[in-house]
């Protein structure tokens, strides 16, 4: 049983990637799930100040605690998937997975946005004893302090907490409570995390345009662990998307 685990999960990893490869969208990419794209103000990882210097070797690993107190953070969960915390937040890292990323909001304020989700490929946040399922690609919002909570701006999630299950959709938030009542709220809503969020994904999508036309002629063919996995991830000219990875806060 165990060997034929292995080789299903090898085979799924192996989709993941190749799908990843296969679209025509260029993304920031690193050879490892969970790196910090980026910090601002005070950041650390496991107790340890986290510089903006440092950024290229930096990647949560199972059971990694990742901290602001005052300032921003991106990480790349995987390919396509950011997640975006505001001050006084944490999230520890649980799965660092291509095909089952999990991770729980310990405090604090964060936003995921997915531009690209793969069949097979799981992406969950754990909130206060709930889990939450990303679905659909879109943009979504959790809470773990007071009142702890997840809002679906655009996209859908499952909602799972004791023996009760929740399908999400888009303009609909719930409180983490035994209730699990969904409500709507006001999508245009903005705030600081949200605003810097937007920012993060106009310059990501500038940054995989810029990349994307610097490619070489003949597309991808770096391989695992190549220069398109050190750094930016090259896509074939022919195929530029312009602002895809932040049209989901553009169109809000």
């Amino acid at each position: 049983m165990n060997r034929t685990w292995f080789r299903t999960a090898g085979i799924l990893t192996g989709l993941c990637l190749t799908a990843a490869l296969a679209s025509p969208q260029a993304y920031t990419v690193s050879a490892k799930p969970g790196v910090v794209n980026y910090v601002e103000g005070q950041t650390s990882l496991n107790g340890r100040p986290v510089s903006p210097g440092e950024l290229q070797s930096v990647a949560l690993n199972a059971g990694d605690v990742l901290s602001v107190d005052a300032g921003k953070a991106e990480v790349l969960l995987t390919p396509g998937v950011f997640l975006r915390l505001g001050s006084n937040s944490q999230v520890r890292m649980i799965s660092p997975s291509l095909i089952d990323t999990q991770l729980e909001l310990q405090s604090g304020d964060a936003m995921i946005e997915v531009d690209q989700i793969v069949k097979d490929c799981r992406v969950s946040v754990l909130n206060h004893g709930a889990s939450i399922l990303i679905e659909k690609e879109g943009l979504y919002r959790f809470n773990a302090d007071d009142a702890p909570r997840v809002a679906v701006i655009d996209g859908k999630a499952q909602v799972y907490l004791g023996d009760k299950k929740l399908d999400l959709g888009r303009g609909r938030e719930v409180v983490l409570s035994d209730l699990l009542k969904p409500e709507k709220f006001d999508r245009k809503k903005e705030d600081e995390l949200y605003a810097w969020s937007n920012v993060r994904s106009q310059y990501n999508a500038s940054v995989s345009y810029q990349a994307a036309r610097s490619a070489p002629a003949n597309g991808y063919g770096y391989g695992y662990g190549g220069p398109a996995y050190r750094g930016q991830r090259y896509a074939p000219q022919m195929h530029i998307p312009q602002g895809k990875v932040w049209r989901h806060h553009r169109r809000w």
